[in-house]
C-alpha cells in the first residue's frame, strides 16, 4: 500500500506521507466516537 501510495502522490505532486493519512483517520476516529458519545450522554438526562 505504501508503494502504491509514494508512486500516486509522486504523480499527482503532492507533498503528504502515508503516515500523515492514518495520524487523520486516527483523530476523526476519536472525534467521532467522543461527539457520539456526548450526543447520547445528553439525550439519557
Amino acid at each position: 500500500i505504501n508503494y502504491r501510495f509514494k508512486k500516486i502522490t509522486e504523480k499527482s505532486g503532492l507533498s503528504i506521507h502515508f503516515h500523515a493519512l492514518r495520524h487523520t483517520f486516527a483523530t476523526r476516529c476519536v472525534e467521532t466516537v467522543s461527539y457520539t458519545h456526548l450526543d447520547v450522554y445528553k439525550r439519557q438526562e
